[in-house]
């Protein structure tokens, strides 16, 4: 449906006016700048490889991923371990728990 400024109360046109304005501010205010910005940085990070003597095709790079696959992959394995070790702390805990429990319900009965 087209409607023409004539065809529009007064309540009307300034409510289009407004949203108009508000999304061409929106527009301009924040997703140009949001934009530009991830294009600036996109192009400054593929500056500094190339200026690193990289090129965009650099197989370093994937090397250096692969590296931190296999950190990721020692430090997933550390932190099973550590939870591992808690694990049986909390057992060895519970276990000592329930031992001094039954001493105290003996002493209890023998009462």
């Amino acid at each position: 449906i087209l409607l023409n400024s004539d065809q529009l109360s007064p309540m009307q046109f300034v409510a289009v006016v407004l949203a108009a304005a508000y999304y061409t501010g929106m527009l301009m205010l924040w997703t140009a700048p949001s934009v530009l910005h991830a294009k600036v940085v996109a192009e400054e990070s593929f500056q500094a490889t190339l200026l690193m003597g990289g090129d965009k095709d650099d197989p370093e790079l994937l090397r250096s991923s692969q590296a931190d696959i296999h950190n990721d992959s020692i430090e997933m394995e550390d932190l099973r371990s550590t939870c591992e070790e808690m694990r049986a702390l909390l057992q060895r805990e519970r276990h000592d728990h329930s031992i001094e429990v039954g001493q105290l319900e003996a002493k209890l009965q023998d009462q």
